[in-house]
């Protein structure tokens, strides 16, 4: 990873904090949607946690686009730092016994072992998941309503 492509993430990350910042609608609603997004965003639920988390919202009435925002906090770039800690909290808690490692390259043999140990492995991030995704979305919802009332004043 080169310094431009870091810095291409870094002013991504500070547009979405502007978008964020700008959008209209209360700001409860906003840092809820949010901070929900964080939270489904933290489980192991790939390919589906921004239709999970846009759907929450619906139904509380927070700001749906906040929550798809939230959710891609987790990304390819952040996504080993994440789950990586939320599995060492899980397997804490759950004592699972396998070890796991992001390979160098996606092989055979690791896919199959993922596959074989995926419910203990996925119990174990999921649990990780939700012990870390609370502070992380509480934290969120703070941040984000008193920037948005900054802003607005």
């Amino acid at each position: 990873m080169n310094a431009k492509s870091v810095k291409g993430w870094f002013a991504s990350k500070f547009s979405v904090g502007n978008l964020i910042r700008k959008m209209e609608g209360d700001p409860k609603n906003i840092a809820s949607g949010y901070s929900l997004g964080i939270f489904i965003g933290m489980m192991p639920l790939v390919g589906v946690k921004a239709f999970i988390a846009v759907a929450i919202a619906s139904f509380f009435k927070w700001n749906k686009l906040a929550a798809g925002i939230g959710v891609f906090n987790i990304n390819p770039l952040t996504a080993p730092f994440f789950f990586g800690l939320n599995y060492l909290v899980g397997k804490q808690i759950t004592g699972c016994s396998h070890p796991f490692t992001f390979p160098e390259e996606l092989t055979f043999n690791f896919l199959k072992e993922l596959f074989l140990n995926s419910s203990e492995v996925l119990m174990t991030l999921a649990i990780g998941g939700l012990i870390l995704g609370i502070p992380f979305a509480f934290f969120a919802y703070q941040l984000t309503y008193r920037t948005i009332k900054k802003y607005r004043n």
